[in-house]
């Protein structure tokens, strides 16, 4: 208020709004939680500052959330707007982090990690009930595990539990509550054939697997080659027949006499003597070709076909 003491007094009056970024309540938030598989569990975040901060959750793995809606519904979201977030009959999947993150357009804006804990029995599963090999061989044997919390995992063989040795080596490799359990039987005996358990154990419960290893007989096979010779002598024979009518000449061609029918010429009364039918034409004689049955019998239709048509030349 600003005021000026005058015959008459002056005042003016001016309001002053403050932002204040977001900052979280961390008495009033959720921290790390840890339920049982299969249970309800609601994930809670304060925050203050000027404007009043808007709160929303997503998962830092950037996973989706299964959230329980105010219409009591059940949905996969991305993220999830509002101050809690229920999440319904949980599952391992749902383990992890989720973030809390405060802003109001004043920067900076907060955010605060909630990790939710999900307790199970262990599970386990061999990847291959069956495994083969020969002997003096070497041979891995896997078995995959699930749980939370962490499980104590180990490998028996007869009632007895294996240790590592210049015969067996064992090794684990983990991501999140998920575990490849790795076991290396080394140059195999006949002892070394039978049933292998893999087994899990935390303080939610036990499971256990099998994977039976068995001799792979390995047979050798020798192949006995034998090659004969053969020598062959080529031979030829030749045939010749003399009794085969291959072609027959064409006659040869006789100028014909000159035609007198046309007005002014000869006739028969003039000259009966004249051959006015057919020219002298002989037929000219027979040749004979001799040929060996060496040569290909697939000219023989075409030197008929030449017949044919020499006989057509005859006749004409």
């Amino acid at each position: 208020m600003c005021q000026i003491n005058t015959g008459e007094m002056k005042k003016q009056i001016g309001c002053i709004d403050v932002h204040v970024p977001p900052d979280i309540d961390d008495s009033e938030t959720s921290g790390d939680i840890t339920v049982a598989e299969g249970e309800n569990v609601t994930l809670t975040c304060r925050a203050t500052g000027h404007p009043h901060p808007r709160i929303v959750w997503r998962r830092e793995d950037g996973g989706s959330l299964v959230v329980y809606t105010t219409d009591n519904k059940i949905e996969k979201v991305e993220t999830w707007k509002g101050d809690s977030i229920r999440l319904v009959r949980v599952e391992r999947r749902q383990m992890g982090a989720y973030l809390c993150i405060a802003s109001n357009d004043v920067p900076p804006a907060v955010s605060k990690r909630v990790t939710l804990h999900i307790t199970f029995p262990p599970k386990v599963q061999v990847q291959k009930a069956l495994v083969g090999a020969p002997l003096h061989s070497a041979i891995k044997l896997k078995c995959d595990t699930e749980a939370f919390p962490g499980s104590n995992n180990y490998w028996m063989k007869s009632e007895e539990t294996i240790f590592r040795s210049e015969k067996y080596s064992m090794l684990e490799k983990k991501s999140g509550y998920k575990t490849v359990m790795l076991l290396t039987v080394h140059n195999i005996t006949k002892g070394d054939f039978g049933t292998y358990t893999c087994i899990a154990q935390n303080t939610m419960g036990k499971s256990e697997d099998s994977v039976r290893l068995y001799e792979i007989r390995l047979t050798t096979t020798s192949t006995t080659t034998t090659t004969t010779s053969t020598t062959t002598t080529p031979s030829t024979t030749t045939t010749t027949e003399t009794n085969l009518i291959l072609e027959i000449s064409s006659p040869t061609k006789s100028t014909p006499p000159p035609f007198y029918g046309h007005v002014g010429g000869k006739t028969y009364d003039d000259d009966p003597t004249e051959n006015w039918l057919f020219p002298s034409v002989a037929p000219a004689p027979l040749e004979l070709e001799t040929i060996s049955s060496s040569q290909r019998t697939a000219d023989l239709p075409f030197r008929m076909l030449s017949i044919v048509i020499s006989l057509v030349l005859v006749l004409r």
